[in-house]
């Protein structure tokens, strides 16, 4: 059971993580912050750094658009691999989640205070409490 709750998570961690590349690669509208974060500079899915460094829209922020992608796929991955009784699960949920904190670094919005939290759990679970083991995750 503890398996498919995981994996599902993952899977789920992953759409959304694709999901928010969107803001990188352009939409057709911009979502607006709620009234209660007119203080923060950029909507969500627009980076306060690289606009401020006039690199929004260039082939940098792409590049990091990609490396969100990546994160996203990778957690996909993983969530599946867990669901199919791989190990290497493993290995895609620390790639997810460091992708993923590496992009939130420009991209960073209070709404993503949780995926942050969220990623820094995963790492912290699979490298330094190496917890779930196999025998909980196996068939």
């Amino acid at each position: 059971m503890l398996r498919f709750l995981i994996g599902g998570l993952l899977i789920v961690h992953g759409l959304i993580t694709v999901a928010q590349s969107l803001g990188v690669f352009g939409r057709s509208t911009e979502p607006e912050n709620p009234a209660w974060l007119n203080w923060w500079p950029t909507p969500v899915g627009r980076s306060w750094l690289l606009g401020s460094l006039g690199l929004e829209g260039t082939a940098f922020s792409w590049l990091v658009g990609a490396l969100w992608v990546v994160g996203g796929i990778a957690f996909l991955g993983a969530g599946f691999g867990v669901l199919t009784h791989h190990e290497w699960w493993r290995t895609l949920a620390v790639v997810g989640a460091l992708a993923s904190l590496v992009v939130l670094v420009p991209y960073f919005h209070p709404l993503y205070a949780f995926v942050t939290v969220l990623n820094i759990g995963i790492l912290v679970a699979l490298l330094w409490l190496s917890w779930p083991p196999a025998t909980l995750v196996s068939a």
